[in-house]
């Protein structure tokens, strides 16, 4: 009778018989015990249901893969890979979405090294949204448990203006590099001008 009623989810029981002075204060341990448990379940509960807003709030595309298929993309992973819906998303292959399906590898291996070392350089890389657009992204990688199995986190960042105005600078740095050869060209002319004028004087 016990074991049939811990099994239908019973948290603990009492025997019949015996002093009731002892039986009460078991009851009210056990009443105890109950309360702290509800409390740590309500507290837990609350603290999911934060951490779920959180990320359905946060401003970077957030995504859970689990080495085989992505199983979780919120609000800001949909509009970044220009989808209408999570169902276009979800249960397909990170693949889909890398301009260059060896990075995975990579990706892989960040997490390896994040999951002995904490936080690594986030790997940046080329992504496809389902439209066919590329964007250049910044991918930070986090080993985690997802409903009881190990999982990757990946907090993907839209960085292609930051890449553009990366190149931009290049484009100018090198652009300056030529001028500046160029003036030490002419300025090495007006000195050799400068030594045979002074020669004829």
């Amino acid at each position: 009778v016990i074991i049939e009623a811990l099994n239908n989810g019973a948290d603990f029981y009492l025997q019949k018989g015996g002093d009731p002075q002892a039986l009460f204060a078991e009851l009210k341990n056990q009443i105890r015990h109950i309360d702290q448990k509800e409390k740590a379940r309500a507290a837990l509960r609350e603290s999911e249901e934060r951490y779920r807003r959180l990320v359905e709030l946060f401003p970077d595309a957030i995504m859970v893969y689990d080495g085989t298929k992505i199983v979780y993309v919120n609000p800001a992973g949909v509009h970044l890979l220009g989808a209408r819906e999570v169902g276009e998303i979800i249960g397909f292959p990170l693949q889909r979405f890398l301009s260059l399906p060896s990075v995975i590898e990579d990706i892989f291996s960040l997490s390896r090294y994040s999951a002995d070392s904490g936080p690594v350089i986030p790997l940046e890389t080329r992504m496809t949204t389902i439209p066919g657009d590329q964007f250049y992204a910044e991918i930070s990688v986090l080993l985690i448990t997802y409903k009881h199995d190990p999982a990757l986190l990946m907090v993907i960042r839209d960085i292609t203006r930051r890449k553009e105005a990366e190149a931009r600078l290049r484009e100018y740095a090198d652009e300056m590099v030529d001028k500046n050869k160029e003036l030490d060209f002419i300025t090495n002319q007006l000195i050799e001008m400068n030594h045979q004028l002074d020669k004829r004087v």
